[in-house]
């Protein structure tokens, strides 16, 4: 289908496939009313804007964008901050200069200006930018809906430290986010600051600097998907893509939609948007080319088989949560079970978490634990190996039953509290 106009009347280019659409009408008979287009003419992207491209990136989440329109971001900012303060809510400031906004601007200028700053220094210069912004929004008194200021988005996955052969994950990082932090705090002081991690390795949280005051970490648990990225080789976070004979491989192959092009033919309308987003440019191929409904097929084919991998990678990460950020324990999590786990006795603690948010809600099924207490985090339960107790001034979850504490068992229940963690008790036989 063509793309239908109704000005326009001197030549243009484009692929014209329909040169005329027309209306019939009783004195004339046949009157123009527009051109149709196989492909969007020049003159049209130019004013609608064209994402990535007029075909890249048109598929896949995020990035299936037009623009075409100018913004006033510090308007809209106030209006953001305005809106929060209406709801009486909160807002994390972040930026993610390093990880694709310049890819959505109009031109490369931005992209160019990140590009050029050293990268040992890019972080003290983000947070140089993002204390300027907590200053505009004190002068309007709307810093109170500030939670806090993170110095950028998963600063593992993106180009705000480039990598430099240092061994790890966090190494490279300590200096520029130790130096970036210490600026946010001491030019807001009652803003905490931090920076987001995208994958938590526990084995190397003493190589970040101690000056972040909240800790945030994403939480991905690839399980089958990551099996799937390997199949169609992908890479995933951190994690490379596998060395291949050939590039679709034969899983991905078959999941193409029939118009797929070529790999080769499939590019951005400008190489340097795809230099500025940080994806490399097979997943956007595989994303914007795959059949849903193939993708999702495979996902759940083979999801028996990577069940248990998934459930034993939990409890490694939410051990360290646990310990280091809100639960001190002792023994560790013991298991991670999912909403339709059955409870065995003495063995597992809960099963159908259901996870309910709110306080004062059951747990919807048997509790048969008699030693172990157990967590919910959302819809898991966390069955934790030895007593946990609420450290710091947080509403978390005191893990008891009754009066004093103990665990919860079948047939009781007990006040509950907020979020995060909260276990309301037992509500079936």
């Amino acid at each position: 289908m063509g793309l239908v106009t109704a000005g326009q009347a001197k030549a243009l280019s484009g692929d014209i496939t329909i040169p005329k659409t027309c209306d019939a009408t009783a004195a004339t008979g046949w009157t123009k009313v527009g051109n149709v287009w196989g492909t969007t003419p020049s003159w049209i992207t130019s004013r609608l804007g064209r994402g990535l491209g007029e075909q890249f990136g048109q598929r896949t989440r995020w990035y299936n964008v037009r623009g075409g329109y100018p913004l006033d971001g510090r308007r809209r900012l106030v209006e953001l901050f305005e809106a929060a303060a209406r709801h009486d809510c909160k807002v994390i400031v972040s930026s993610w200069e390093y990880q694709q906004s310049p890819s959505f601007a109009d031109t490369d200028t931005w992209h160019r200006a990140l590009a050029d700053v050293p990268g040992p220094d890019r972080a003290e210069a983000v947070a140089e930018a993002l204390a300027a912004l907590l200053d505009f929004l004190t002068e309007r008194g709307l810093a109170d809906r500030v939670a806090y200021v993170e110095v950028h988005n998963e600063v593992d996955n993106c180009s705000l430290v480039p990598a430099d052969g240092t061994a790890g994950h966090y190494a490279r990082l300590h200096g520029p986010l130790e130096r970036a932090v210490e600026l946010l705090r001491a030019r807001h002081p009652t803003i905490p600051a931090t920076h987001s991690l995208g994958e938590p390795w526990p084995g190397e949280l003493d190589d970040l600097p101690e000056q972040a005051q909240i800790a945030h970490f994403h939480f991905y648990v690839y399980g089958v998907l990551g099996a799937l990225y390997e199949a169609a080789g992908l890479g995933h976070g951190t994690e490379a893509a596998p060395e291949t004979a050939a590039w679709p491989t034969p899983e991905l192959a078959a999941m193409l939609r029939p118009d797929a092009p070529a790999f080769t033919d499939h590019q951005p309308d400008e190489p340097w948007r795809l230099a500025a987003t940080g994806i490399p440019r097979e997943l956007f191929y595989a994303h914007d080319w795959v059949d849903p409904d193939r993708w999702d097929l495979w996902l759940y084919e083979n999801y028996a088989a990577h069940r248990q991998d998934t459930r034993l990678s939990c409890p490694r990460v939410l051990e360290v949560r646990l310990d280091g950020h809100g639960v001190a324990y002792e023994g560790g999590v013991d298991e991670l079970l999912e909403a339709d786990d059955e409870s065995t006795s003495y063995d597992e603690v809960v099963g159908d978490t259901d996870g309910d948010r709110l306080p004062g809600r059951l747990v919807g099924r048997g509790v048969a634990g008699e030693d172990d207490d157990v967590l919910t985090v959302d819809d898991v339960g966390v069955v934790v190996g030895g007593p946990a107790v609420p450290v710091l001034a947080e509403s978390f979850h005191d893990v008891g039953g009754d009066a004093v504490g103990g665990p919860v068992r079948a047939g009781e229940g007990e006040a509950g509290h907020l979020r995060p963690l909260h276990v309301g008790g037992e509500g079936g036989p």
